[in-house]
């Protein structure tokens, strides 16, 4: 259909045309809106292509547009681009990523970082994308940067209820003296204060002293909830040396009697120097707690009672004298064995 020129426009439409003409922020809109209301009035096709410098074509093209579908007509149709890269699958890959850890897909770091990502993204599906990609990625998945806040793993209740039984029992034994049962922890005392309240003047502001002092004393220690009786050895690591050195010690002090030492999973316990020495100690046995349940072991009311009368708000002058101040304070505990089972309370 060959159309030479427009009608006049209805009122109502060449407003819409004339305000296109007048203020669209797009210069192509402009012109084709013009075109419409010169072909309105009565001006050619090849008038109209000479005023608005255009080809009769293209005047041609829009005159017909307008005619078809109105000033919708002269907008341009979507322009399909490239697919994306990131597909939805592969947005929910990244998702799915996102919660959870890194080493779960092979890498040797703790944290995704887009860099990372974009690299993931290039070795797992072949695709290769800038860094301010993946990062709108990260942002359209629901993603910000946010500091994590810790939370305490508990053990499994079920579990420590069947192991708090079995302590009743294990202890029943050790009041018969049919064993010797020892609580065995290690606790780490560093150089550098930990800091309490104190008593102090109103309105002023006690400061301690310290200084970056990496040096640091481990206490391997074992209290016998029966008798109060507590044993200690001091090492600079808590390795399986210091494990093996102790678990000699308490032999040392109960040379014929059956041993059970309750301790929690560290690498030291299940070390194969330790386990070697169990097994030809064929009187001791080494009793491990349940993950994550801390609070069945008493030794950790002791570390607690150390670090108040040791370490809180005071800077040793190396670890000799902390040294000396964990043993001064061990000499007290196995000379007042009733001071051991007021601070570890009933097992």
């Amino acid at each position: 259909m060959h159309i030479k020129h427009l009608e006049p426009l209805p009122e109502e439409q060449e407003t819409t045309v004339e305000e296109m003409y007048q203020y669209h922020p797009n210069r192509r809109y402009r012109q084709r809106a013009h075109m419409v209301l010169l072909s309105a009035q009565g001006y050619s096709q090849e008038e109209i292509a000479n005023i608005v410098r255009v080809t009769p074509r293209t005047v041609a093209t829009y005159i017909k547009l307008y005619k078809k579908r109105g000033f919708l007509g002269l907008y341009d149709a979507p322009i399909p681009g490239r697919p994306p890269k990131i597909t939805k699958d592969v947005q929910k890959h990244i998702d799915n990523c996102l919660e959870t850890n890194p080493r779960n897909y092979g890498y040797n770091t703790s944290g995704w970082t887009i860099s990372l990502m974009r690299h993931h993204l290039w070795t797992h599906f072949g695709i290769s994308v800038c860094i301010e990609t993946v990062r709108q990625c990260f942002l359209k998945v629901g993603y910000s940067l946010i500091v994590p806040r810790y939370f305490l793993l508990e053990a499994n209740e079920k579990e420590v209820e069947e192991f708090q039984q079995q302590i009743s029992q294990l202890l029943e034994k050790a009041k018969q003296g049919e064993i010797v049962l020892i609580f065995m922890d290690e606790s780490t005392f560093k150089m550098v204060p930990t800091l309490t309240r104190m008593w102090a003047k109103k309105g002023s502001k006690p400061t301690i002293p310290t200084y970056d002092d990496k040096r640091q004393i481990v206490i391997t220690g074992g209290t016998n909830p029966v008798t109060g009786k507590t044993h200690f050895y001091l090492s600079a690591n808590a390795n399986q040396e210091a494990a093996l050195a102790f678990l000699k010690q308490i032999r040392r002090h109960n040379p014929q009697a059956e041993i059970a030492v309750m301790l929690d999973g560290a690498p030291s316990h299940k070390s194969n120097i330790v386990k070697e020495h169990v097994k030809q100690d064929t009187k001791m046995h080494l009793i491990p707690f349940p993950k994550y349940a801390p609070k069945l072991n008493i030794q950790e009311a002791i570390w607690k009672w150390l670090r108040k009368r040791i370490t809180h708000n005071f800077l040793f002058d190396g670890p000799k004298s902390l040294a000396e101040a964990i043993r001064n304070s061990y000499r007290y505990l196995q000379v007042h064995p009733e001071r051991v089972i007021t601070l570890t309370g009933k097992v």
